[in-house]
């Protein structure tokens, strides 16, 4: 005789059976790739009012721009912790007073150039860094000069200066990069310019192609 407890678990055995062969197989279940949306670097315009001028430019695709108390700043890459730009390219709009500079005797030079060289010549402007003779130019009926800089430190700039004259200032910009980048600062010109205005006005970029190519730091 088959005992009571024999038989359950023999119905047991079998309902599992019977029930592992009627359940179907799932298939495998297939994660979906997930493709990652591409980053778009969004144009930022940058803006500000000093000395009675207003400058406005836009921050070139893949760059970074900050509005500072001392003027505009664009940057391949800003370290997190300030304003510095490491081992990138960097430029730095700004308005300057012209009342501190001592008026030219001679009215025909380009003030714009006459004052740079007071620049030039003032230790607490220039410190040890090593300059070339400022070159003055016409931009857009502006009286204009430049000069390269090699700040001792490591690092190089062009240092461009427009006066405007209502109200009478000097609108700088400077562009620098670490001097083993000294080459990729003459490229860039016309792409950090393209953009910028002075009290609304764009600026011609042929002017540009009168600089030196390559340019030619102080050692």
């Amino acid at each position: 005789m088959v005992k009571p407890f024999s038989l359950l678990l023999m119905f047991l055995a079998c309902l599992a059976t019977a029930c592992g062969a009627a359940l179907p197989i799932e298939p495998p279940t297939r994660t979906p790739l997930i493709v990652p949306t591409p980053t778009v670097n969004k144009v930022a315009r940058l803006e500000i009012e000093m000395n009675g001028v207003r400058l406005s430019i836009e921050t070139p695709a893949g760059w970074e721009g900050r509005t500072t108390g001392d003027g505009l700043m664009l940057a391949e890459h800003f370290d997190p912790m300030d304003d510095a730009a490491g081992d990138d390219v960097q430029m730095h709009l700004f308005v300057h007073p012209t009342n501190q500079f001592r008026a030219p005797q001679d009215t025909t030079v380009n003030p714009a150039w006459d004052m740079l060289k007071q620049v030039q010549a003032n230790p607490n402007y220039m410190g040890t860094a090593k300059t070339t003779e400022p070159q003055p130019f016409n931009w857009d009926g502006h009286d204009s000069a430049y000069y390269l800089v090699n700040d001792g430190s490591g690092s190089v700039s062009i240092l461009l200066a427009m006066l405007v004259r209502d109200p009478m200032v000097l609108v700088v910009s400077n562009i620098s990069a670490p001097l083993s980048r000294h080459q990729d600062i003459r490229p860039l010109l016309p792409t950090l310019f393209q953009t910028l205005t002075i009290n609304g006005q764009p600026l011609s970029l042929t002017v540009l192609d009168s600089l030196p190519d390559p340019l030619v730091f102080p050692q």
